[in-house]
Formats: structure tokens, sequence, C-alpha cells
């Protein structure tokens, strides 16, 4: 029988079409489903992410658009960077002198907000950006493309190999006026933790804007059980034995989600990772697959309503939500004002 190892999926074949990742990646609030003491695993969980993004590659990104295009689906990561990019200009556009601008997960939506900034005209000089990803891969990327721009590293913007809950670490308490992290906060299990380092480093009257992922497939084993019958491999069968008694909640239904938004919502991720299973595919089968390209397919992926009740409960004052996709609660913008 497969033990729990919080820091490993690797107790699953490695035939499996998408890795699962550890199950302490899931929101916390859910981790009872999955046989895990509730409360505990802290800086475990964050690790469980760190593994694949501190080390990833910038065809991560490459993937994901290609795996909602093969699902048929929108390009929902630019959706994300465009409303980012929106709201950053919009603001800017409100404040007078420097604006100081902290980006976590910075990289391609990083560049969208300059490239947003010209397009209204803005000043670009007047965003004093720093910028936090954990690969630094990444960031080089983002580097010549923002220099490219007009842009100066230490004289527009820093940047840093780092983590969004590192950043007290090089960000002075209450000095940052917008604060962002497009599809980033979602990669904790815990929410409590990023969101006392954002409000920490948030001036107060600033702005905090999360566009994210949302939806409660990875709640429980059982919907993540019926989403890999869909696959054939060749060890299935063994493996969905093995998952079930790694997780025996696998076997028993949670019932219907709580809206037809929702409902809506894991039935677009579960397309997602559908389409992801085939690009992989093909992309290993073309010897083009690294294991840094990949990602996992637990995730800390919860309704929007979650980020309100816990930016509140960090001292934020005025939440707001807002759906991006008519009928579908996958993506939002959750703004929050310190």
């Amino acid at each position: 029988m497969p033990e729990f190892n919080p820091a490993s999926d690797e107790v699953f074949s490695p035939l499996m079409p998408v890795r699962l990742g550890s199950a302490l990646r899931v929101p916390s609030y859910a981790y009872s489903n999955w046989g895990i003491p509730e409360g505990e695993f802290r800086e475990r969980s964050d690790d469980a992410y760190r593994m694949e993004w501190e080390g990833g590659s910038p065809r991560q990104m490459k993937y994901v658009i290609e795996a909602t295009e093969a699902a048929g689906l929108q390009n929902f990561p630019q959706i994300l960077r465009n409303a980012n990019a929106a709201a950053v200009s919009k603001l800017v556009q409100e404040m007078m002198g420097t604006v100081n601008y902290l980006e976590c997960g910075a990289g391609v939506s990083t560049v969208n907000v300059y490239e947003k900034l010209l397009a209204d005209n803005i000043d670009i000089e007047r965003v004093y950006a720093t910028l936090i990803e954990p690969s630094q891969e990444r960031l080089d990327k983002m580097t010549a493309d923002l220099e490219e721009l007009g842009l100066k590293k230490d004289k527009d913007f820093t940047t840093h190999a780092a983590r969004d809950i590192d950043a007290r670490d090089f960000t002075p308490r209450g000095s940052q006026d917008i604060v962002s992290a497009v599809a980033a906060i979602h990669h904790h299990a815990y929410l409590d933790t990023p969101f006392r380092v954002l409000y920490h480093v948030t001036k107060h009257g600033g702005s905090v804007l999360l566009p994210d992922w949302h939806n409660s497939m990875w709640e429980h084993p059982h919907r993540v059980f019926e989403f890999l019958k869909r696959f054939d491999w060749e060890t299935k069968h063994s493996d969905l034995d093995d998952f079930a008694r790694a997780y025996p909640k696998a076997l028993e239904s949670p019932g219907r989600v709580g809206s037809s938004a929702e409902f809506e919502a894991n039935a677009t991720i579960r397309n997602f990772w559908g389409g992801w299973a085939d690009v992989r595919r093909k992309a290993q089968e073309a010897g083009e697959f690294r294991p840094e390209d990949d990602i996992l397919l637990l995730e800390g992926h919860r309704p929007a309503l979650q980020y309100a009740r816990e930016l509140f409960e960090v001292g934020f004052n005025h939440v707001t939500s807002e759906r991006l996709l008519s009928g579908n609660d996958l993506l939002y913008m959750t703004t929050a004002k310190k």
C-alpha cells in the first residue's frame, strides 16, 4: 500500500498522463478529506510548490497556453494578465509621482503591465517595480524583455529569485502602492501566510490585485479519482487502486458543488488538464519535454470567496471580487485595499 509522503507523488506510476504532486498542495481547509491533519505541514506544503516553480522553465507557460488551445478553451493566462495590467494602469493614473509596484510571480505579466502603461501614455519610469519570481531563468527572460522597452535594471526595477512569502526580506514595511500576484496565490495551501506578507509590505491606502484561477476540484480526492478515470495508460488499474488506498475518501462522493458557475469552473479546469495531458504526451514523444517543463495537478485552487474571507482576516478592510468569465467561476480578479 502506498504511504502518504508529503513531499512527493512518486508512489504513483510515472506512466500516468499527468503528475499529481503532493496532496499537501490542496487548500488547507480540505486537508481532512485527504487524510492530512488540519493545521499541519505548513512549511512542507510550501516546499511542495517550491520544487515545481523554483526550477521551472519559461516553457511551462508556453505549454499551459498550448493546453488551453488543445482543450478548445480561451487563453486564460492572458485574460488574467490583461485584467492585472488594466487594473495597475488605472491605479497608476490615479496617483502622483513615483509609484512603488511589487509583483509576485513576475514574468510575462510584468511585461504586459508595462506595455499597457505605454499604450495608456503613462511615463513608465514613474513606476518603480520590485519583481519576485522563484525561477531565475524566467527572471532573466523578463529582464531582457523589460530592457527592450527602455527600462534599466536596478534603476527602474529590481529582481529577486524568491517566493512571495519572502518579500519582507527585501521590501520595507508599508512601502508598496500596488501589489499584484497573477495566478500565484493558489500556489499555497495556507493563504494566511502569503496574505500577511502582502499586508505587511502594502502602504495604508494601497491596493493588492489578485487575478487567479478558482475552482473546487482539488478539495476532495473523489473528484480527482473520477477525473483520472477518463484517461487510459498502461498502469491505470493499479494506479487507481493505489490512489484509493492512499486517499480512502476517493471512493466517497462529496456531492454536487454549490452553484452552476462553480460547476462550470470545475468542468473547465478538467478540460484544461485534459489538454495538458495531450500537449505533454506529444512533447514527450517528440523528445522536447524536460522535467522542469512539467506542472502538477493538485493545486491550491479554491472558490474566490475563500480569498475574500482570508484577506479580511489578515486586516484588509475593503475586498471586491470580479468574475472574468460569464457564468463561470474559473477566473476572478480579487482586489483588496489596506
